[in-house]
């Protein structure tokens, strides 16, 4: 029998890592409610972006938790000069298919030039800022922090795109294009700039990760296969939803691998997503 204060732990637990979730799902349901495509390379700039966050500090001796502003400029140039080279002709002129192929394609370049660069060992960085002890749970400053910046950047990306034109213009383009170039918004910039800011935010989460996880050249895809997971289940392009479902997640990965292991954490979420497929294939959250 697991004592209550653990399951409590585990849950509060998954609550805080479903925050920094919730950055890299907003940032594919960004890209694809804009561009209408999957960006099957997500993981990867997750990994680069952990990748910096470890150099950062073994070189600079700065921490995550201070270095991901860095992080997440560097993540996003790299997402414009990606959107600008290899996106832009595919999103206004190739077919469905090309778009998948190529994000596939660059996945798999940039695990390679990742594992040329850096072999395949393991990187991590270690440290601990001490823990908050509330009714006998422990929660670390590390992930109590990582949390409120992870909020604190999805509220003001969500006010950016209800009250600025910035943001009413990509709300336009997600839901016509053509309507949007109607009226005069520069589709191909509104393109970049959802690009960019979906790349960014695998920066920021990247860095965060980097406290609770080892980099290596593959990791990318085992991190963001559960942020696809998130995107899905809350419906693409829902803010509510992707904020709901990472939450959701990141407690049901918590308390299964406490309940059973974490072997079986990323099988019960997968089943999970299944079912939601199979009764909500739009989402729990989209109407």
């Amino acid at each position: 029998m697991i004592p209550l204060i653990l399951l409590l732990q585990a849950i509060i637990y998954g609550f805080l890592m479903g925050g920094i979730y919730s950055l890299l799902a907003f940032g594919v349901s960004l890209i694809f409610g804009v561009m209408k495509i999957i960006n099957f390379a997500h993981g990867e700039f997750l990994m680069i972006a952990m990748y910096i966050a470890f150099w950062a500090f073994k070189l600079l001796g700065l921490e995550p938790l201070f270095s991901f502003p860095l992080v997440a400029l560097l993540l996003s140039l790299i997402g414009v000069f990606t959107y600008k080279f290899v996106m832009a002709p595919l999103v206004l002129r190739a077919p469905p298919m090309s778009q998948l192929v190529c994000t596939l394609t660059l996945s798999i370049i940039i695990q390679n030039i990742a594992l040329i660069c850096w072999t395949a060992d393991y990187r991590s960085v270690l440290v601990y800022h001490g823990s908050l002890q509330i009714a006998g749970i422990n929660i670390t400053i590390l992930h109590l922090t990582s949390f409120v910046i992870a909020m604190i950047i999805l509220l003001t990306l969500h006010l950016l795109m209800k009250r600025t034109y910035i943001g009413l213009a990509l709300s336009a383009t997600a839901q016509n294009r053509e309507a949007a170039m109607l009226i005069g918004i520069k589709i191909d910039t509104m393109y970049a700039l959802a690009f960019m800011i979906g790349v960014g935010l695998a920066g920021v989460g990247g860095a965060l990760l980097m406290q609770f996880y080892s980099v290596f050249p593959t990791v990318g895809p085992n991190l963001c296969l559960l942020t696809y997971v998130i995107s899905v289940l809350g419906g693409l392009g829902s803010f509510f939803g992707v904020v709901a479902s990472s939450f959701i997640i990141g407690v049901v990965e918590a308390v299964t691998g406490l309940l059973l292991s974490p072997e079986y954490a990323r099988a019960i979420c997968l089943m999970i997503f299944i079912m939601v497929l199979y009764f909500r294939p739009m989402g729990i959250f989209k109407k």
